[in-house]
């Protein structure tokens, strides 16, 4: 993929996250991709483990929702930084603590690293401030 169609696709596959659809987030990654959110213990291998993943994520925050800060597109690599902002709806493991809801909605740093292959997301790597969370969800 050129760098413009890969920004393209990106743009599209944000749009799905947007509408909260694991079906549709799913479809953009290829059938053997992984999907990691190492600070919550995430780890799924292929498209299936990938959509109960996402699926997770939208129903802990069922208004989850990314602000955009940077993106950097090449023909097979994303970089987004972004701030995620959400409303905690189920309790949420974060190493030994359990982060309870309580009703306000949150600012989270995040960055994807996304490796492009054969015209769909082959990884995606979230990095995210879990103890600039853990405070915010404690204050």
């Amino acid at each position: 993929m050129s760098p413009t169609a890969t920004a393209r696709m990106f743009s599209e596959y944000a749009a799905a996250w947007a509408r909260h659809e694991p079906d549709e987030i799913a479809s953009f990654h290829t059938d053997d991709s992984a999907f990691t959110v190492a600070a919550l213990g995430v780890r799924s291998s292929g498209r299936a483990e990938v959509r109960e993943a996402v699926a997770q994520v939208c129903r802990l925050w069922p208004d989850i929702e990314f602000q955009e800060r940077r993106l950097y597109t090449t023909a097979d690599f994303i970089v987004f930084e972004s701030t995620m902002l959400g409303t905690l709806a189920q309790p949420l493991p974060v190493g030994d603590a359990v982060v309870r809801p309580n009703g306000r909605r949150v600012a989270l740093d995040i960055v994807d690293l996304i490796e492009v292959r054969d015209g769909g997301v082959h990884r995606k790597d979230t990095y995210l401030d879990a103890l600039g969370y853990l405070t915010a969800m404690r204050a």
